[in-house]
């Protein structure tokens, strides 16, 4: 199934951490009827059926933006897998764990986005080799190696940790990017401390790339 990775690697988060606050008392166990709310506080603390339920109830969700997107099944693979792992990670920062359910289609549309401008650079890459091949600009190794430099960045994101390669696609495959301010909110850190992040995890992908470019 194009969700079986994804879910693997979000279910299996469930148990790395809990929180140390408290699931509101209910008078009915954790199961398909209970709400938003309810499945929240109840991630929040540790309880792993509720983790299945919220992504059961919105996987279908985030693969249709991920679609409308026109993305492929492996991208809105990737997507699914991105969106909940930003869930997990934002559980304690929810406001308004009721509102789930739209906080999940804004962020479903950011990393279809980041997806869509990504492949979309591919496209343009391609066009462009095709028009220069024709009036002889291009030679086909000239080609290759572009290409092949276009993989390895792929690579190199992939072995980025969550949290930098959210702010990779957030700075560099968004369009408009958003702005410091906005980042330190969504990943609940200082404005002042992006800078300094976004300079590591460039380091790091820099790195990567060359590891992969050496292999």
């Amino acid at each position: 199934m194009e969700r079986g990775r994804a879910v693997l690697v979000a279910e299996a988060k469930v148990n790395l951490r809990k929180s140390p606050e408290p699931a509101p008392k209910t008078a009915a166990p954790i199961g398909p009827e209970s709400t938003d709310t309810e499945l929240v506080f109840a991630c929040r603390a540790g309880n792993g059926t509720a983790w299945r339920l919220l992504v059961h109830r919105y996987e279908k969700l985030v693969l249709a933006v991920a679609r409308r997107h026109r993305l492929g099944r492996e991208e809105a693979s990737d997507v699914f897998e991105a969106v909940f792992a930003e869930l997990w990670d934002s559980l304690g920062r929810l406001e308004q764990p009721q509102s789930v359910r739209s906080w999940l289609a804004t962020v479903a549309r950011r990393h279809s986005l980041a997806q869509s401008l990504y492949q979309r650079r591919w496209v343009e890459l391609a066009e462009l080799d095709e028009s220069r091949e024709q009036d002889g600009e291009l030679a086909g190794d000239a080609l290759l190696l572009q290409l092949e430099r276009e993989e390895t960045m792929r690579v190199a994101m992939a072995r980025l940790s969550p949290r930098c390669r959210r702010v990779i696609e957030w700075l560099f495959f968004t369009d408009p990017p958003p702005d410091y301010q906005e980042i330190g909110r969504r990943l609940g850190l200082t404005p002042n401390s992006i800078g300094f992040i976004r300079g590591r995890c460039l380091r790091k992908l820099k790195e990567y790339m060359a590891e992969d470019g050496q292999s």
